[in-house]
C-alpha cells in the first residue's frame, strides 16, 4: 500500500505538457520543433547547429520535472 505513483506521473506529464504549451504561447516563444512551417530560407538563418534537440531536450527536460514534483506531492500526501 502506498500511494500511486504511476498516476501521479502520469497527471504530472498531462500538467507539465499544457503547462509548456502556455508558457510558449503566453511569452510567444518559437518552439522549432513544433508544428508550425515557416520559408526555408528564414528557417534556415534563424536556427542554431542543434538547435532542435536542444528544444527538444529542455521540453523533455521541463515535463520530467512537472512529473516530479506531483510524484514527491503523492509522496509527501501519504
Amino acid at each position: 500500500m502506498g500511494p500511486d505513483l504511476k498516476e501521479a506521473r502520469k497527471q504530472g506529464r498531462k500538467v507539465g505538457t499544457k503547462l509548456l504549451a502556455q508558457l510558449i504561447e503566453k511569452h510567444k516563444m518559437w518552439d522549432i520543433t513544433g508544428d508550425e512551417k515557416f520559408d526555408e530560407h528564414f528557417d534556415e538563418c534563424i536556427r542554431l547547429p542543434g538547435s532542435d534537440s536542444r528544444w527538444d531536450k529542455a521540453k523533455k527536460e521541463f515535463i520530467t520535472a512537472v512529473e516530479k514534483i506531483f510524484v514527491e506531492d503523492a509522496c509527501n500526501g501519504f
